[in-house]
């Protein structure tokens, strides 16, 4: 399975508060890059059935699931860059939406992703604009996240692109994207029925990622805690599996430990952090 590069850093030797502290702490608070899972690879060949049958389909998750982490690490696995410059062809596409996403709106973000932008114009401007530019660019598969912020105008535009350029479009949202499919898109339902659920992690998947992330990003020397059977079990139930509460409470976990002049993670100061956290939803 294939990890990000990650760099380990220097055990700390420096008591707290000094300018080393808190320059770890800053590099904690940044955070890692995506530590993928089976998971992730099982979605990741979803992702290309439906670009080779080109299908369009949706994909349902919780919220802070890791898709949006997962969509990108796939985008980046098909595009490159020389500098700054996007290179052509760019096969897969991935556009974060804003809340109530209008078709201006939807067009203006993916001239941004596409640096293609076009600041003035009127809507079949844009719209023309888009349509020339995936077409250019040798877009294969156009995924379309928190698409349960989209407007109905907004998911028209997309069908249509799948209509006429043959481009599969994934929506990736929450249930709300399901429920909206079944009551106010219904009439474009029919062009979304390949469907997939990005699940949880396991106990064993948030394990191997927890391991990843001691060793190759925080890269203290000292042995952590966080690897004992109980210790693992709660800090899974806690955080639902999902990757973003997780990020979020090892993050914390290091820092607290910091803050205390240590450089390790020890029981104590895990048990703190989770006890102090309600558990995260995955419904």
């Amino acid at each position: 399975m294939a990890q990000p590069e990650l760099v380990p850093t220097s055990p700390l030797q420096t008591p707290s508060g000094s300018p080393n502290i808190a320059a770890e702490i800053e590099r904690i608070s940044i955070g890692s890059p995506l530590i993928t899972t089976k998971r992730d690879e099982d979605f990741h060949l979803w992702l290309s059935n439906q670009r080779d049958s080109k299908n369009c389909g949706i994909v349902l998750s919780s919220q802070r699931s890791g898709i949006s982490e997962s969509c990108q690490y796939y985008r980046l696995q098909h595009v490159r860059y020389r500098g700054a410059i996007l290179l052509l062809p760019v096969p897969i596409v991935y556009i974060r939406v804003p809340s109530g996403c209008t078709p201006a709106q939807l067009f203006t973000e993916s001239l941004q992703v596409l640096h293609r932008n076009l600041k003035f114009g009127r809507i079949g401007d844009l719209r023309n604009r888009v349509r020339a530019t995936l077409k250019e660019y040798g877009v294969k598969l156009l995924i379309i996240d928190d698409a349960h912020y989209l407007k109905l105008k907004a998911l028209r535009e997309l069908v249509q692109i799948h209509e006429l350029l043959k481009i599969p479009v994934i929506l990736s949202g929450t249930g709300e994207l399901y429920e909206q499919l079944k009551s106010e898109w219904k009439q474009v339902h029919n062009s979304f029925l390949s469907f997939y659920t990005f699940p949880a992690m396991t106990l064993d998947q948030t394990a191997s990622v927890v391991d990843t992330w001691l060793n190759n990003f925080l890269g203290w020397e000292e042995e952590s805690d966080l690897l004992y059977e109980d210790v693992l079990k709660k800090l899974h139930e806690k955080t639902g599996g999902l990757t973003g509460p997780l990020n979020d409470t090892l993050q914390k976990m290091a820092i607290q430990a910091l803050k205390k002049g240590l450089s390790r993670l020890d029981e104590k100061t895990i048990y703190e952090v989770l006890d102090g956290q309600m558990s995260a939803v995955t419904s």
